[in-house]
């Protein structure tokens, strides 16, 4: 089972375009596909490999490299949309595969042109990563949209958990599917089992027995039930975000109570004036209001960025401060913004797994 503590230092949840999800599903499905290197165009046969410059170079998509191509939506990037400094061995160990299996995977990436890498100036072995296309992800399709998916570290974890490529891709056409569904507002999308079918090798394809097992198989969460699927296990990504929201906040929370810590420097300048009284209810309703808006913030980030990096940041923080009789002085005047601003340095400076 994939270690979920892992995921604290990525994102929540990340969209994907289902142009390239369903590019991923489609690759080697037959004998012989066309894919574009460069700017040439080969055929790839998997027996033989891939004819290149009079070589021969053995490719073939893996379920480590979909699940490598799926986890890189989920590394916190900048706002170019690039991942900084990155090694194989932080992608090993989040995949749960091998440092050469991670660079192997990294190239025939590249290659597909589904992702692109550039050494990174920030230690030997690290490099930026770029995942093609993705900032067209919510444009219209007269811009080059294609639409995208939303999916979470649940899901995340689901997948990383499979062990068959071909229950792999079926899962992920099986969550087209539900996306499909659920956005469709009233018209009613029919599922039909022979697209799932359509998704599988031909050498599958002729057993019954074959297709069922991975159809039907124990690692799905979503099994077909005549022309639907059984969604019980499904968490749209209001119910994850609700979910996340919650526990986030109260950890929190628990953080600036624990260490009787300041919210902000507002906060810290209202409890200095009113040690000796008590505060006027309209003086608590304003704390407890900024209190409130500073919390949110920070959960907000927490989705952005993950909880382990505004964490990081609130240690930063809890260090500088003081205390004067028994209040803790914080000099922040807006956390939110001071929290942002950390983050964003150190993916830069340190790279997106800091």
């Amino acid at each position: 089972m994939t270690n979920k503590l892992l995921f604290e230092d990525l994102k929540p949840n990340t969209r994907i375009s289902k142009l390239k999800i369903k590019k991923v599903i489609s690759i080697f499905k037959n004998k012989i596909d066309i894919v574009k290197i460069n700017d040439g165009y080969y055929e790839l046969e998997k027996e033989n490999g891939l004819l290149k410059n009079d070589s021969i170079q053995i490719i073939s998509v893996t379920k480590s490299l979909i699940k490598q191509y799926l986890l890189y939506h989920f590394l916190p990037y900048n706002k170019c949309f690039v991942r900084k400094h990155v090694s194989y061995k932080d992608i090993a160990t989040l995949c749960g595969i091998s440092v050469p299996t991670a660079r192997r995977n990294q190239n025939l990436l590249s290659i597909l042109g589904l992702a692109y890498f550039t050494p990174s100036s920030n230690g030997y072995g690290k490099f930026d990563i770029v995942i093609c296309d993705e900032y067209k992800n919510h444009f219209k399709k007269k811009n080059g949209g294609g639409g995208y998916i939303t999916l979470t570290t649940d899901d995340l974890a689901n997948f990383l958990d499979i062990n068959c490529i071909n229950e792999l891709k079926v899962e992920l056409k099986k969550l087209l599917w539900i996306d499909a569904a659920k956005k469709s507002r009233g018209k009613k999308i029919v599922f039909n089992k022979e697209n799932l079918v359509n998704t599988l090798p031909e050498y599958i394809k002729k057993s019954s027995k074959l297709i069922n097992n991975i159809i039907y198989s124990k690692n799905s969460r979503f099994k077909p039930l005549g022309n639907r699927l059984d969604i019980t296990n499904y968490k749209s990504k209001s119910e994850f975000n609700k979910n996340f929201r919650d526990s986030t906040q109260k950890r929190i929370l628990n953080l600036f109570n624990n260490g009787n810590f300041s919210f902000s420097s507002n906060y810290s300048d209202t409890l200095l004036r009113f040690k000796f009284k008590k505060p006027l209810l309209e003086t608590n309703i304003k704390l407890e209001s900024e209190k409130t808006l500073i919390v949110n913030e920070l959960v907000n980030l927490s989705i952005e960025f993950g909880f382990k990096k505004v964490l990081i940041a609130l240690n930063y923080m809890f260090d500088n401060t003081y205390y004067e009789d028994n209040i803790n002085i914080n000099n922040i005047h807006n956390p939110g913004g001071f929290v942002r601003s950390f983050i964003t340095k150190s993916i830069l400076n340190i790279g997106s797994l800091y």
